[in-house]
C-alpha cells in the first residue's frame, strides 16, 4: 500500500470527521476506560476481516486480552515484567517480521506505567516504537487512560503520534475531541464532535446546549491536578510519604512495592529490608536517587545498618557491600 494511503476505520463517520486514517497512522486514543477503546476496536477489526486483511494484537501479559485469535487476528504477547529494553525489544522483532503494511492493535501503554513504576519508561517505548510503525507503513491503535500521567509524558506522546483522539462518553454519548491531526485539515476537524447512533456520523459541536454539557462531562472526567506535573513515581511517593507523616501509615504493600521497585527483586535482599528498614530509610534512599531502580544509593543505605544484619547476608553479597 502507498504512503498516507486511505484506510477504513469500520466507523464511516470517523472516517470523514478526520479525513481518513492514513497507512502510517499511529492513532493514540485517550480514554477513561479500556470500554471506551473498544468502541473504536472492534469496528476496525470487522473492517479488516471484511477486507480480508489479518489484524496483529500486541498483548501486554498480565490481564485478560482484548482479543482472541481467529476471523483474521492474531495475537502475540509480550511481559512488561522483563524490563525496559527487553520487552522493548520483542515488540521491535515481531514489527520487523510483520514487515510493511501491518494493522496493529495494542494494548494499554497504562500498563507500562504501572509494570515500569514510571512515566518516563512508557513514554520512551513510546518513542522509539512510533516511529518505527511509521516507517513501516503500517496503522497502529493504542490506549492510554487519562488523568494516570505526567503532562510531560502526554505531551512527549502527542509530539510522537500521528493522531491523539481524546474520547469521553457517558450513559447516553460518545465524544471524540481530536487534539493532534497529523498533515490533514478542515475547518471543523478541532472541534469536539458527538456520535450520532442512528446514522453513524460525528456532527461538529455547535450549539451552546451540547458545547455545555459537553465541557460538563470533560469536567466531570478530566482527573487533573497540580501532581500531574511529576513523574507517576515522584506523585506514588510524595502521596505514601504524606500519608505516613500525617497518619503513621506505611502499609506491606506500599513497602513491596517501593522494596522492588528501588532496592531489589532478590527475597534475600527484601527479607532484610522488611526486617531493618523503616519507612524513613526507604524515603532517604529515594532522595538519594537518579531515575527508578537499584543503583549505590539502596547499598549505601544498606551499610548503615551493615552490623545489625551482617550474619544474614550471604558472603558474596556482604563483599560487595562493603566496597
Amino acid at each position: 500500500m502507498s504512503t498516507f494511503e486511505r484506510i477504513r476505520s469500520g466507523l464511516p463517520g470517523l472516517d470523514s470527521m478526520l479525513d481518513s486514517i492514513r497507512m502510517g497512522d499511529n492513532v493514540v486514543w485517550q480514554v477513561s476506560s479500556m470500554d471506551d477503546y473498544m468502541h473504536f476496536v472492534t469496528p476496525l477489526c470487522n473492517q479488516l476481516h471484511e477486507e480480508g486483511k489479518e489484524l496483529l494484537y500486541m498483548h501486554f501479559s498480565g490481564h485478560p486480552a482484548l482479543l482472541q485469535t481467529g476471523n483474521g487476528i492474531r495475537v502475540y504477547e509480550f511481559d512488561p515484567s522483563e524490563g525496559f529494553e527487553a520487552f522493548t525489544m520483542n515488540v521491535r522483532r515481531r514489527i520487523k517480521a510483520e514487515g510493511r503494511d501491518a494493522f496493529y492493535v495494542f494494548d494499554c501503554l497504562s500498563d507500562l506505567q504501572a509494570a515500569w513504576a514510571t512515566d518516563l519508561m512508557m513514554g520512551n517505548f513510546f518513542k522509539v516504537t512510533c516511529p518505527y510503525l511509521f516507517e513501516l507503513n503500517t496503522v497502529a491503535y493504542f490506549p492510554l487512560l487519562r488523568g494516570q500521567h505526567s503532562f510531560d509524558a502526554v505531551a512527549r506522546i502527542q509530539e510522537t503520534t500521528q493522531l491523539l483522539l481524546d474520547v469521553y462518553t457517558d450513559s447516553e454519548s460518545l465524544y471524540i475531541n481530536p487534539l493532534k491531526v497529523w498533515n490533514r485539515y478542515s475547518p471543523n476537524m478541532f472541534l469536539p464532535h458527538k456520535y450520532m447512533e442512528e446514522n453513524g456520523s460525528f456532527l461538529p459541536l455547535k450549539g451552546g446546549y451540547e458545547i455545555s454539557r459537553f465541557y460538563t462531562l470533560v469536567d466531570a472526567l478530566t482527573n487533573t491536578s497540580e501532581n500531574q506535573n511529576l513523574d507517576s513515581w515522584e506523585r506514588f511517593i510524595t502521596d505514601t510519604r504524606r500519608t505516613y507523616r500525617r497518619e503513621g501509615i506505611f502499609t506491606p504493600a506500599v513497602e513491596d512495592i517501593i522494596s522492588h521497585t528501588m532496592m531489589s527483586n532478590d527475597e534475600k535482599i527484601l527479607s532484610l529490608l522488611k526486617t531493618y528498614f523503616e519507612p524513613d530509610d526507604y524515603f532517604l534512599v529515594y532522595k538519594r536517587m537518579i531515575g527508578t531502580g537499584t543503583g549505590k544509593c539502596g547499598p549505601h543505605r544498606i551499610c548503615q545498618h551493615y552490623e545489625s544484619f551482617r550474619s544474614g547476608i550471604p558472603q558474596a553479597t556482604r563483599t560487595w557491600i562493603q566496597r
